[in-house]
């Protein structure tokens, strides 16, 4: 199909392709104040992953893992490093941040370097719903108040994105694990180090027929986010409970859908 227009005081000709295209769908949309909703594939999340995880029992209950986990990013470094500075006892080793583990390196005799990157992949999937063998999901929205059978949601916060990652390191300092090699040589020693970048949910609240429970978090005061080079920051930290609480939900027979809190 060809799409055509006539502009004013022009020949009648082709639809540019630019004016065809609408605006890219943005990977997130508000619902309300309180509710942010994400795209299945979106940014990191792409067509070919998994988005959800069902096992069935045999009571016929089934135990949806419906909220995969992301990391973000995964880079693992190998490199020659200068014995002096290792601390065999601990298996931990200094180096040059940027040059040691860099193309640069120039330590002993073979200088050497080897660097990997994963992309980004779902290491864990949440649980989000318990549903008895009875259930049927009325209008095919999830799990709300109109459905038959019995079950229970769980809803999560997460307070690290792509826009703002969690940093994790191994070792979690500023130094790399020591591979001391060939004991009878001392040029083949090794450093090593995996960083990555993750997201966080945690739990807030948990959902059935007949009762809310809730869940208060607090910053913790360890767990803080790390760069590469083992710098821990203060821009992203993990979380930690401070109290739950438990509340029964009037049952009403007109209520269409779930009250949120």
């Amino acid at each position: 199909m060809r799409l055509k227009w006539i502009p004013p005081n022009q020949p009648e000709q082709i639809i540019p392709k630019k004016y065809l295209y609408s605006t890219p769908r943005p990977d997130k949309y508000e619902v309300n104040e309180a509710l942010t909703l994400e795209r299945r594939v979106s940014g990191k999340r792409k067509p070919g992953h998994l988005s959800e995880v069902t096992v069935l029992n045999a009571d016929g209950k089934r135990y949806v893992y419906g909220l995969p986990v992301y990391n973000l990013k995964q880079k693992e470094a190998t490199f020659s490093v200068d014995a002096s500075r290792a601390t065999v006892a601990e298996g931990m080793v200094g180096y040059t941040k940027g040059v040691d583990d860099s193309m640069d390196n120039n330590i002993e005799r073979d200088q050497y370097f080897s660097a990997e990157e994963v992309p980004a992949y779902a290491h864990s999937f949440l649980l989000t719903g318990i549903v008895s063998a009875d259930y049927v999901d009325m209008k095919g929205d999830g799990i709300t108040d109109d459905d038959a059978g019995e079950a229970v949601k769980f809803n999560y916060t997460r307070t690290a994105s792509s826009a703002n990652p969690y940093g994790w390191r191994a070792p979690s300092s500023d130094s790399a694990s020591y591979s001391e090699g060939l004991l009878t040589d001392n040029r083949d020693d090794r450093g090593n180090y995996i960083y990555g970048e993750k997201e966080l949910w945690y739990l807030h609240s948990i959902e059935s027929k007949n009762m809310i429970a809730t869940f208060v978090l607090d910053d913790r005061d360890d767990m803080r986010s790390m760069t590469m080079n083992g710098v821990r920051t203060n821009t992203k930290q993990g979380k930690r409970l401070r109290r739950s609480t438990s509340i029964p939900r009037p049952i009403s027979r007109n209520t269409t859908s779930w009250p949120r809190q």
